[in-house]
């Protein structure tokens, strides 16, 4: 049986156009949301909002945007993390667009990751990474990711320790579409707690204890350019977020992109690269995914409540005269802050009965149609891009001198 893995979008964000917004309160599927201004800028914005729901984040909308020769009304709305493993993030998002009474002109960032104990082929990830980054190509077992040839690690060593990589990223900085694995486990742990994204894991079967991590194989798509220059379109490519309105259907965008972003060759005892096997990392067969039916309202604990919770460690051995009432409030606090921040998570989910989702096994889903409709909203993008709008505009007016009913542009 193929091992346990889930895939979720991670980072999902538009572009829009619409008016400045102001703070007040808006209705959405009969909820009442607000939005809070919040005073910073970023560096291509000078307008920063959150959009609230019972004091929880559940979007942030810049605008405003500093380069005058960008369209004014110019927005950026990305959903909260929480809201996305939501399984109605989507109709979500196109109802804050309508409420807001924004127009929407397309995507400009989308993650989305597959989180597994292991690959679809039995590998460890960390196994695989030190396999990708110590063999030679030339020799057995020796691996190559085909289209690229720059790679980053992160890795920790200690005194009497071999070392350990947990993340490796596949691409240029400039690169727009890029790869990621790492030990998500770790991340949740040491940076960021998200209580959601664990409970993902434990619908799916996933394992996440002291022994055994979760590992993420992550795909980052980002609009053409790294500034508002290139953001002036507001376009990634075609793809519409109705279509991501299903589970089944991010599988097939993730599948698309991984064919490209993941395209590693092993050397099997072939003589030349060419003849390489591919890996077939990831599984593309039918199966089922368990997601929360409710936006998770569990705090996603960071670094301050690690550092409160030492603090009061340390000063409950320091101060050793305390009365008892005074000693049983502290620890309540310290047992409180461990449930919050997911200290003890690792210890609690070992403790418990590990459930496995049976994996249904199918006909690959991925159809011509889909890749035909994938590489469509490509080619798309990529004609805009490559097109000189000086040269569209004097087609253009050619063209009205010659039949005012002609199409300037050839669609």
């Amino acid at each position: 049986m193929a091992a346990n893995y889930c895939i979720s979008v991670d980072w999902l964000e538009v572009c829009c156009y619409g008016r400045l917004l102001q703070e007040g309160t808006f209705v959405v599927d009969g909820k009442h949301y607000s939005i809070v201004r919040e005073e910073r800028q970023t560096a291509f914005f000078k307008s920063f909002f959150i959009v609230k729901f019972r004091g929880l984040d559940y979007a942030y909308i810049r605008q405003e945007p500093r380069l005058q020769r960008v369209n004014r009304g110019m927005t950026c709305i990305k959903l909260a993390n929480r809201v996305l493993y939501h399984e109605k993030y989507i109709p979500f998002l196109m109802g804050l667009i309508k409420a807001l009474h924004f127009s929407y002109k397309g995507l400009t960032r989308l993650d989305i990751a597959y989180d597994c104990n292991r690959f679809y082929d039995g590998r460890k990830p960390s196994k695989f990474i030190k396999d990708f980054v110590t063999k030679r190509t030339g020799e057995l077992g020796g691996m190559y990711l085909a289209g690229c040839r720059e790679y980053a690690l992160h890795g920790r060593k200690s005194i009497g320790d071999d070392g350990s990589i947990n993340y490796i990223s596949f691409g240029a900085k400039s690169c727009q579409k890029k790869g990621y694995i790492y030990d998500k486990s770790l991340e949740l742990k040491e940076v960021k707690d998200k209580p959601w994204i664990r409970d993902m894991w434990e619908r799916n079967g996933l394992r996440n204890d002291d022994k055994t991590h979760v590992w993420r194989a992550e795909i980052s798509i980002k609009c053409e350019g790294k500034d508002l220059l290139n953001l002036d379109t507001g376009q990634l490519f075609a793809l519409h977020p109705d279509y991501m309105n299903t589970y089944e259907n991010i599988r097939k965008i993730f599948h698309f992109y991984a064919a490209k972003v993941f395209d590693f060759r092993i050397n099997e005892g072939q003589k030349n690269r060419r003849y390489y096997s591919r890996l077939n990392l990831f599984d593309s067969s039918v199966s089922v995914t368990c997601m929360p039916k409710r936006i998770s309202r569990s705090c996603d604990s960071g670094r301050s409540e690690k550092m409160c919770y030492n603090k009061l460690q340390r000063l409950s051995r320091q101060y050793v005269d305390m009365s008892e009432s005074v000693r049983h409030s502290l620890w309540s606090a310290m047992e409180w802050i461990q449930n919050l921040g997911s200290i003890k998570a690792a210890r609690y989910k070992s403790e418990q009965t590990l459930m496995y989702l049976d994996m249904f096994y199918g006909s690959k889903f991925l159809t011509e149609e889909d890749f035909a409709y994938m590489q469509a909203c490509e080619d798309i993008a990529l004609r805009r891009r490559e097109e000189n709008p000086d040269m569209l505009y004097q087609r253009y007016l050619a063209c009205l001198k010659v039949n005012e009913g002609c199409d300037p542009f050839g669609l």
